[in-house]
């Protein structure tokens, strides 16, 4: 069984560690020409952007199921991923994954309770947020944050 991972950082690395330990073979896509936390661990290495189609028929081509390792993964490479082995979770899950307005939809169509929160995009914004959520918050980007980053 091989197993392929989108994305090559610290995440991947465990995985492909403990992958190994478990008999199976790891194919990373980094996405990016680097990927130094997953050189050596992983049994095939694929450095290359993830709007590469050459390179998204050579990871397809040799994985028997493909899973991520961050959610950043763009959506298009998701789907076309998704098209020609399985993936877990599915592109639609890590699409509402990937924008915390979509999350926050999400909770919210499914009745699963959430803190309160505002989605801001102007001062206004952020003025009828402090009047309706209260003056203790986090401002967080709705994408790409992570670890800390994008956050006051």
């Amino acid at each position: 069984m091989t197993l392929g991972i989108l994305g090559g950082g610290q995440l991947a690395r465990m995985l492909c560690l403990d992958a190994r330990r478990m008999g199976f073979r790891t194919v990373v896509w980094s996405g990016t020409p680097t990927a130094e936390s997953t050189e050596g661990v992983a049994d095939v290495l694929i450095k290359r952007g993830f709007d590469d189609d050459v390179a998204r028929a050579e990871f397809c081509g040799q994985v028997d199921v493909a899973t991520v390792e961050f959610e950043n993964i763009p959506l298009k490479t998701l789907r076309a991923v998704e098209g020609d082995v399985e993936l877990y979770p599915s592109a639609e899950s890590i699409g509402v994954s990937q924008h915390r307005s979509r999350e926050k939809a999400f909770l919210r169509e499914h009745e699963i309770p959430c803190a309160p929160f505002a989605l801001v995009n102007s001062l206004e914004d952020l003025e009828r947020a402090y009047a309706e959520v209260g003056p203790v918050g986090v401002l967080k980007t709705a994408a790409f944050g992570y670890d800390g980053k994008g956050q006051v």
